[in-house]
């Protein structure tokens, strides 16, 4: 189940715009598996119940400098904590019924980033821009572990990370015409690193930050007098170091593996024929692999070539939405979507190289 409030603010200091967006956020989640074939424990499940609480604060600021140049300055903050309990319960195999709980493993856990950004817009031209920008940010995790039974407690000692990144993005930009745009984007990407939780793998490594870099060239634009619009891109991601959920036996964890690359083609639609009806699409193929074979040490495999998990290689979409007047004050809508996505392969596994 999840809950989501946001609130935005607009204003103006002086001749700058401001904007400040607030999110907080709930999920909770609660399930289990038999753990009768996971852990071998007769009789039993484990369940998993996990609690998270995230605030988010974004403030921007964006004005010109000068008659050629606009400027954004911006600072975000978010906090994140997670109330999360894994046990091992008894289980009436005639009834289902739950019993009592042989083991519980209690292991909240934090996430805290703050981070400030900048922009500059060089125009060079009516037609012709360039934006530059950076983002820095500090990262914190705490996470702590208990065992639990019935006759005694076992406090693992709190892991803490703490990291800091920097990020930018390079965007060109030239306007063809008045209704068509072209444009670059190169920009450098990171994710943070984390603490592995386990209920049966005791010890497990912490995982590193992962980071690419992007090269993006596309087209935008409009047709028939704004009837039609359409935007196209083609993209290279290359990426060090990546994250990856991985299944050397019967449990999973995250660890940092070696390379991988994405590349594809996207292309999205939309068309207006008729008055209130709306028709769009979106195509894209994308190939994501490992560039690189996973060490010789790893106890899973993994080959140069090979795709990665949760990657398809074709994916779509196509709707249409009609408006229709119920009244002079009134409007209703109905439409239609349908969406395909090609098969995608799971975490990669143990097994002769």
């Amino acid at each position: 189940k999840s809950q989501v409030y946001s609130a935005n603010l607009t204003g103006r200091i002086g001749a700058a715009n401001l904007t400040s967006i607030t999110g907080y956020a709930i999920d909770t989640f609660s399930g289990d598996v038999d753990a009768e074939v996971l852990l071998a424990a007769p009789a039993s499940a484990l369940t998993d119940e996990r609690v998270t609480r995230k605030l988010t604060q974004e403030i921007r600021l964006t004005g010109p400098l000068g008659a050629h140049v606009e400027w954004l300055l911006g600072a975000f903050y978010t906090d994140e904590d997670s109330e999360a309990q894994q046990a091992i319960v008894a289980v009436d195999p005639a009834t289902g019924a739950r019993g009592a709980a042989s083991l519980q493993i209690p292991f909240p856990s934090s996430y805290e980033e703050i981070a400030g950004f900048a922009d500059l817009t060089f125009m060079f031209s009516d037609r012709f821009d360039v934006q530059i920008g950076g983002r820095g940010s500090h990262i914190r995790q705490v996470s702590n572990q208990q065992n639990r039974t019935p006759t005694s407690v076992t406090v693992a000692p709190e892991e803490r990370t703490s990291a800091t990144a920097f990020t930018y993005l390079l965007t060109p930009r030239f306007r063809v015409s008045p209704d068509l745009m072209v444009y670059a984007r190169f920009a450098s990407g990171y994710r943070p690193g984390g603490i592995n939780i386990n209920v049966a793998v005791a010890g497990l490594p912490e995982y590193e930050p992962d980071e690419t870099q992007s090269y993006e060239f596309g087209v935008k634009g409009n047709a028939f007098d704004r009837a039609l619009t359409f935007d196209a891109s083609v993209y290279y991601i290359d990426w060090k170091d990546i994250q990856l959920l991985v299944r050397p036996g019967r449990f999973s964890f995250f660890t940092n593996t070696s390379r991988a690359k994405s590349q594809g083609v996207e292309l999205s639609m939309e068309l207006r024929p008729l008055e209130g009806l709306t028709i769009s699409g979106w195509a894209a193929w994308n190939d994501a692999v490992l560039t690189a074979d996973f060490p010789a040490t790893s106890t899973v495999r993994g080959r140069d070539g090979d795709r990665l998990p949760v990657s398809s290689r074709f994916s779509g979409s196509l709707s249409l939405d009609q408006e229709f007047p119920l009244s002079n004050s009134v409007t209703g809508f109905g439409g239609a979507t349908v969406s395909y996505v090609s098969d995608w392969l799971g975490n990669f596994i143990a097994g002769p190289r």
